[in-house]
């Protein structure tokens, strides 16, 4: 075993890249849920930072 970071490519059709852009933009966002301390998941500010991203 090595610690060498091997490169590689990743071909994603870009109708693939749209079609997923496309369903992030229609997410149907939940509520504010009262959980704070992430029992139920991680929170809703994250998780909306990262769909933005």
């Amino acid at each position: 075993m090595t610690d060498d970071i091997t490169p590689f490519a990743l071909n994603v059709p870009q109708a693939d890249l749209d079609d997923l852009a496309t369903r992030l933009d229609r997410i149907r966002w939940p509520d504010l849920s009262p959980d704070v301390d992430g029992r139920q998941g991680p929170p809703l500010h994250k998780i909306r930072a990262l769909i933005d991203h």
